[in-house]
């Protein structure tokens, strides 16, 4: 089942659309890295959807649990969770 969504949410990036859908794509493939533990993946991912969107409140605070969660606490800018 990831692995589909995986395919389709790379095959939709690629798609011509407006900034802020690519963004939501990028989004959801981090969400999808990132359950599947893969977080260098999903932070690439959320990064890429905020270059895209800086108003993607979404994936600034996805962000900050992966940094948290990679012990990279002294990027997290959302405090304490």
């Amino acid at each position: 089942v990831f692995d589909k969504a995986e395919q389709f949410l790379k095959k939709a990036i690629l798609l011509p659309s407006s900034a802020q859908k690519r963004s939501n794509y990028w989004f959801n493939l981090g969400v999808l890295q990132s359950t599947r533990l893969r977080l260098s993946k999903a932070c690439h991912c959320f990064i890429r959807a905020i270059q895209l969107n800086e108003q993607n409140a979404k994936a600034w605070y996805a962000l900050s649990l992966v940094y948290k969660k990679s012990g990279k606490v002294d990027l997290t800018f959302i405090g304490n969770i």
